[in-house]
């Protein structure tokens, strides 16, 4: 495939991820009722579970096996697959996550732990594989998707940062939330 068409396909699938982003603001927005609300964000996670281990598949299915990206991407493919039975066991909640959890904190918290182990196994391997295979991340996107190294530092450290924000965010609520409760 000729660069310039690689380039473009590859910048349309990340406009693709940004654009899919939004809808369960969407669902908000279109959707008032908090059951119906709970039962659209329920097939919304189980069907980005599927959509996530699909795409993994493929990859995983471009390399023979015990080529080591076939392991790390069906690593990852896994970590949502073992996300979905949780999910329905759980099903939906008009009371949030939070309810959920409550009605089988085991079940969420083992597939929780299992799909994390299983993802940073894969990511290790994956990130193994590229660097024995001589692919750097500004290389392998950037280059790809027609960015300069410079523009492809930034997204990644924009990506670094929100990622720290949230998780910030998300151990002072938790704190908050506890604090409320003694």
């Amino acid at each position: 495939m000729n660069h310039p068409r690689r380039k473009l396909r590859l910048q349309a699938l990340a406009l693709g991820a940004l654009a899919i982003g939004p809808l369960p603001a969407l669902f908000a927005l279109s959707v008032h009722e908090p059951v119906s609300l709970a039962g659209a964000y329920f097939g919304w996670a189980i069907a980005l579970y599927l959509f996530a281990a699909g795409g993994t598949l493929v990859a995983a299915l471009t390399f023979e096996p015990g080529e080591p990206l076939r392991s790390g991407w069906l690593l990852l493919a896994a970590s949502y697959l073992v996300l979905v039975p949780g999910r329905i066991r759980l099903g939906p909640s008009a009371s949030g996550l939070a309810a959920m959890v409550e009605r089988t904190p085991w079940v969420n918290a083992l597939t929780s732990v299992a799909s994390g182990a299983l993802a940073v196994t894969g990511f290790l391997l994956l990130s193994r594989a590229w660097r024995a295979t001589g692919l750097d991340a500004t290389d392998a996107y950037g280059g790809v998707a027609g960015l300069d190294g410079r523009t492809v530092r930034v997204v990644e450290e924009v990506f670094r940062t929100l990622g720290a924000c949230f998780a910030f965010a998300a151990g002072m609520a938790q704190r908050w939330v506890m604090k409320e409760r003694e």
